[in-house]
């Protein structure tokens, strides 16, 4: 079994890596850790990497990545780069390509600021083709 672990700067994120991490040893699994960077150059369509985000967003995955390795099959993560607002379509992709289920934690911004701005949680859940697990 593969899991899709996507992750942010958050509490939940972070309980969703400790569960993934739980699961996948419980099983045997693989995981991928997958994070979209949204920054301005990605907004602009620019292909010019920006240092201090990649950094920055290859530090959260390396991170992640480290807490869910112990007695998992494999552990590897990936850094996305896309356009603010398509993290959903991403993290599918990614679930598509390489996983059977995905690992997610809501953002933490409340459910009716998630209802009113959109969740990337609520939109993977709507229109993934795997089961997504949402860790509270």
């Amino acid at each position: 079994m593969k899991f899709l672990l996507a992750v942010e700067r958050s509490a939940h994120s972070d309980k969703a890596v400790a569960e993934a991490g739980r699961l996948a040893s419980a099983a045997g699994a693989e995981v991928v850790v997958a994070h979209q960077r949204n920054d301005t150059a990605a907004d602009l369509g620019s292909t010019v990497p920006l240092p201090a985000g990649a950094e920055q967003a290859q530090s959260l995955v390396d991170s992640a990545v480290a807490l869910v390795a112990a007695g998992v099959r494999s552990a590897r993560g990936r850094v996305l780069r896309g356009l603010q607002g398509e993290e959903a379509q991403a993290i599918l992709k990614v679930a598509r390509e390489e996983a059977d289920m995905i690992v997610v934690g809501p953002r933490g911004i409340g459910r009716l600021a998630g209802l009113l701005v959109g969740s990337v949680t609520n939109r993977s859940v709507q229109i993934s083709d795997r089961p997504v697990l949402v860790v509270l």
